[in-house]
């Protein structure tokens, strides 16, 4: 999802022109924050219990994420043939092959604009009371959600795998954990736009919200707490004690 930030704020009416990229700077800088808090409280914490607040918080965030989008895009579908059809901002600048036009107040193709690009807008203009509050919420959960991820759901399932292996699997083990994470990074990047054009924007990050929901059930009943204990003592407990 961060990967798409800069475009997701671009929807939010966030990102023009040179200040485009300050956004996404300050949510790199929150996460950074966040990952800095959370090496210096996870032994206080726990692991297992930081986790879990890590997941339920995201989950938070990106359910309200969700809800704010409705506000801001709607439920349009980006299945549209002609760029006219689209009557939010937000929807239209979803479709590769449409812009924003400020004068008309619509959605227009790309192409016969294209010795002028400064008739299209590359960020949504907040016309309404109800678009400008969608999109602060959903800044603030937005920030919320890629805040938590790195205060525990980033780290700490690093940290826990290296410790419930046991010395003879522990490579293996840790290189088999570094692919699926790519994999799966890969997978959720370039299936992110195609979600959208499927379920919605809203559909997306609730979609993701349940995913956490099941997350937040398996850390629950999987993950032991492995905080102030040796590896010989988390081997006993076969990684089943809480």
């Amino acid at each position: 999802m961060q990967h798409f930030s800069g475009y997701i704020f671009k929807i939010l009416g966030l990102a023009k022109g040179r200040t485009s990229q300050v956004p996404t700077i300050l949510l790199g800088m929150v996460q950074l924050l966040c990952a800095i808090v959370s090496l210096s409280i996870i032994d206080t914490v726990g692991r297992r219990r930081l986790l879990l607040i890590s997941t339920l918080v995201m989950g938070m965030g990106l359910a309200v994420l969700g809800g704010s989008f409705v506000m801001v895009t709607g439920f349009d579908q980006i299945t549209k043939t002609q760029c006219e059809e689209y009557v939010r901002c937000g929807s239209c600048l979803l479709d590769t092959k449409c812009g924003w036009s400020a004068e008309a107040g619509k959605c227009l193709p790309q192409r016969p604009f294209a010795a002028n690009s400064s008739m299209l807008l590359d960020s949504c203009p907040l016309d309404t009371g109800r678009e400008r509050v969608g999109s602060w919420i959903a800044v603030c959960s937005f920030i919320v959600s890629l805040g938590a991820m790195s205060l525990g759901l980033g780290n700490i399932p690093w940290i826990i795998q290296a410790e419930m292996f046991s010395q003879a699997l522990r490579s293996k083990a840790g290189g088999v954990a570094s692919i699926l994470n790519w994999v799966f990074s890969y997978v959720s990047t370039v299936s992110f736009l195609q979600l959208a054009f499927a379920v919605t924007l809203p559909g997306v990050f609730w979609l993701y919200a349940g995913l956490l929901a099941i997350a937040i059930a398996s850390v629950y009943w999987a993950i032991p707490e492995t905080t102030g204990k040796t590896l010989e003592e988390i081997a006993v407990l076969g990684a089943y004690e809480r």
